[in-house]
């Protein structure tokens, strides 16, 4: 009694904690840039001379400097939450967070700049510049007397003694000031607001004529940094743009609270779904999933992590996952009281049966994940990382504690005739002090999977093959025969033109509208222009941040709110509604519509503000028309595919090592065919494969497997329990069919905790995930279907074809004469050398 009181006091006590520290949490949460708005730019480093470099080293040298100096610039410029990564030999991404458009359009100008590194004296006076006195990278980290300075190699000690010696000599302060992108006219030493461009101001007290040291109150880290910036200034390349794509805060802040609501409500449909199917062990699995949520934030949280739509979305679906641990480990226990064994013992080998399937699944999915983070883009590493974060932590709460907690129910005896109250019908369990024998073996068990299923899946895949050629024909006959597209890529597959902005006009307060400005505003004016290269070939809109109004600020603002035709419908309280618009061109948009858009949306952002050039009615967000280039879109496809390869590679290797060869290669083959039908519903139903999708069909490699994986355990078990020496096709077909029989409850719950949590962000997560969700959908549902038909039947024919192989070499070898060698051969005599 004892042990359940501890459950009780431990459950709730952690339930309590988990929901005391959960608004905490929240507030910690770092929104991404698709909430906040931003930009991210391509960058590839060329030459001074513009020109690529030779040698792929070269290339990959340059590109390191530069993303030292980006960093370094981003750093003086104090921008936090940027992210900053290599791309391929020669191209660096930069991502940062902006609040409007002047800090980015100063952003921007930074990174561009020269930038160059001069010295000055306190007057502001140019006295050189670092290319003319220091030597190429002539700042490092040194050290004097064992205190961190900072050394700088002088290349021009002529020019260098001169200016350390007007300095010594002046009759000012004796200041030489060393800048960063100084601006005549703007900047200056006695302007407060310069200083974040001053790298350091030394006292010069005699001149010098070769290298020279910097001293102060430095610690190693921060004479190295100091280093670095002036280094920064010294490296001899080019920065190309690519591509410069703004990411406003598209979808809005309400999308935010949307996928958090959906995460809570995915929660609650599991928690439901838990407690009807398993009573007491499933209440432990919802004690077990707050525990793992909470504790999946806060790691999040401490790591910096921005929640993007796509980290959203993978915390969702990773609490699905997280269940599904439980749900084997419960099955397998349920199976164990059906035997008619105690409760402590169902416990225990329900919970030892099922601990390598839960691991092997695990695994697999880290595979994938790794693979993602490995080659994905920005979005799809933060997807990894979650994903990698909560499979950890599964292992942790969803199997050790959960395992633990459970534990002092059922060692607690009080429960050992309560066996319902664990997902089981008494009338199922035998009395084995009576004699009685086990009589239920699950709903399925006098299913013949195999018989029932064969024509289904060849019905299934002769559908899949039709809806593959109507894909065709569709794409031939709407497309166009020149301008064939076979899959819907997104822009950030292909070159495009996207551009964002913020405005209080209810003529862009809905997809709808937008479009028919477009029609009836924007074609118009180029009547030779055919009007579907007019209308944006996606349009997000979304409510930003609104502004809050008194009457004596709407009376003083009335002119603007009448030009832009604002009613009272455009208020909630004293809160002027705000839409976000997001428009993207699948394409080289025409310069003139470019130019006339740009026009209007410049116009209609100065018109915002107050006539008096006073403190604006908002600080609307318009950065401009920016482009995609086709190279990104080409390094994207090529990290996708690297992701899809290495990690089927790892997922065939990692398998083969636990199972045989002939799992893996039904394992793999079950996951191209379910790759390919994603590929298709995508293609047939013209939905948009963008960035997310990767992560979607990686997710699904991982979890499909994971599916696979809990029938090709079964069937091991099942043939390694079997006394029969001879195993040959009917045995194989009878082990699969057995194993469905046994696992199919268990693989379709596991599925469907899953699904729950896509489906609840499909309704209420908003349009920022419905790509990646609708194919997490399509996925999950062919990944159930090809885990439960394509990968045992292929086995089947694979393992019997491989076993005859190797039964045939064997005979083979044993036929094989043995070579005379001419020594007297031994005889066996019984009791002496026998």
């Amino acid at each position: 009694m004892r042990k359940l009181y501890a459950y009780i006091v431990l459950a709730v006590t952690l339930v309590a904690l988990s929901l005391f520290s959960l608004p905490g949490i929240v507030d910690g949460m770092k929104t991404g840039i698709e909430f906040k708005g931003g930009f991210e730019i391509t960058y590839q480093v060329l030459d001074s001379e513009g020109s690529e470099y030779a040698s792929v080293e070269d290339k990959q040298s340059a590109r390191d400097s530069a993303l030292e100096v980006v960093a370094n610039r981003l750093d003086i410029s104090g921008v936090k939450s940027v992210g900053i990564t290599a791309s391929g030999d020669d191209g660096i991404v930069i991502t940062v967070a902006s609040n409007s458009e002047s800090e980015t359009l100063e952003l921007r100008q930074l990174l561009t700049s020269n930038a160059e590194i001069t010295f000055r004296d306190s007057s502001d006076t140019l006295l050189a510049t670092a290319d003319e006195v220091l030597k190429e990278n002539g700042a490092k980290l040194d050290y004097q007397d064992g205190s961190p300075v900072v050394g700088l190699s002088i290349s021009n000690t002529d020019v260098w003694y001169n200016i350390t010696n007007y300095i010594a000599t002046s009759t000012q302060d004796q200041l030489m000031v060393i800048w960063v992108g100084y601006e005549e006219g703007v900047d200056s030493y006695s302007n407060p607001e310069s200083q974040g461009k001053i790298i350091s101001a030394a006292t010069v007290g005699q001149a010098f004529y070769g290298d020279v040291i910097i001293t102060g109150s430095f610690d190693a880290a921060s004479a190295q940094q100091m280093a670095n910036l002036i280094k920064a200034g010294s490296i001899d390349f080019h920065l190309k743009e690519l591509s410069v794509n703004t990411i406003g805060a598209e979808y809005g802040e309400s999308a935010f609270e949307n996928s958090l609501l959906a995460g809570a409500i995915g929660i609650s449909l599991v928690a439901v779904l838990m407690i009807v199917l398993y009573g007491i062990a499933g209440v432990t699995s919802v004690v077990s999933l707050i525990v793992f949520v909470i504790a999946t934030l806060l790691v999040f949280n401490m790591m910096n992590g921005e929640y993007g739509p796509d980290t959203i979305a993978a915390t969702v679906i990773s609490i699905g996952m997280a269940v599904d641990s439980c749900v084997i480990s419960y099955e397998r226990m349920k199976e164990e009281l059906w035997k008619g064994k105690s409760l402590k013992k169902s416990f225990v080998e329900g919970n030892t049966k099922s601990l390598s399937t839960i691991l092997d699944g695990n695994i697999t999915t880290l595979i994938a994940a790794f693979a993602l983070y490995l080659f994905g883009t920005r979005t799809v590493k933060g997807f990894a990382i979650m994903l990698i974060i909560s499979t950890f932590i599964t292992m942790i709460i969803m199997v050790g504690f959960n395992k633990f907690l459970l534990g002092l129910v059922c060692n607690s005896s009080v429960f050992e005739n309560k066996k319902s109250w664990f997902g089981v019908r008494m009338k199922h369990v035998p009395d084995i002090k009576k004699g009685e024998q086990q009589h239920y073996f699950g709903k399925f068990n006098n299913l013949n999977f195999r018989k029932f299923f064969k024509p289904f899946e060849r019905i299934f895949l002769g559908i899949m093959g039709l809806g593959v050629i109507a894909g065709i024909v569709y794409q031939l006959v709407f497309g166009g025969f020149t301008s064939f597209e076979a899959l819907n890529l997104g822009i950030n597959f292909s070159e495009g033109t996207k551009t964002y902005f913020q405005t209080i006009d209810p003529t862009f307060d809905s997809e709808e509208k937008v479009e028919d400005f477009f029609r009836n505003e924007v074609a118009p004016n180029f009547p030779d222009i055919v009007i579907d290269e007019i209308i944006p070939d996606q349009i997000i809109v979304g409510e930003g941040k609104g502004i809050t109004m008194n009457d004596s600020d709407r009376y003083y603002y009335q002119e603007t709110l009448e030009k832009f035709n604002v009613t009272d419908a455009q208020f909630v309280g004293n809160t002027l509604k705000v839409y976000t618009v997001s428009i993207t061109y699948k394409n080289a948009l025409d310069e003139g519509v470019q130019e006339y858009l740009d026009n209007y949306l410049t116009d209609m952002m100065n018109e915002l503000w107050d006539y008096e050039e006073e403190e604006g009615i908002v600080d609307m967000s318009y950065n401009g028309i920016n482009f995609v280039s086709p190279v990104v879109g080409t390094k994207t496809v090529t990290n996708a595919l690297y992701s899809l390869f290495f990690a089927s590679i790892f997922i065939i290797l990692y398998v083969a090592l636990r199972f045989k060869l002939s799992y893996s290669i039904s394992a793999i083959y079950a996951l191209v065919h379910d790759s390919l039908t994603m590929l298709m519903v995508f293609s047939l139903f013209r939905i948009e494969i963008d960035v997310v999708f990767v992560s979607a069909v990686l997710a699904i490699i991982g979890y499909s497997v994971n599916d696979t994986i809990v029938i090709f355990d079964r069937i091991r078990e099942l043939q390694r329990e079997d006394s029969n020496p001879r195993v040959d096709y009917d045995s194989r077909l009878n082990y699969c069919n057995r194993a469905l029989q046994e696992s199919f409850t268990r693989s379709i719950w596991t599925s469907t905790s899953t699904m729950i949590t896509v489906v609840a962000l499909l309704i209420f997560g908003g349009e920022s995930s419905i790509n990646f969700n609708i194919a997490m959908l399509v996925g999950l549902t062919i990944g159930a279907f090809s885990s439960l038909t394509v990968a045992p039947s292929l086995w089947v024919k694979l393992d019997t074809k491989f076993a005859a192989i190797a039964d045939k070499w064997k005979k083979k070898r044993a036929a094989k004469p043995k070579v005379q060698t001419g020594e007297v051969e031994e005889y066996t005599f019984f009791g002496i050398n026998d």
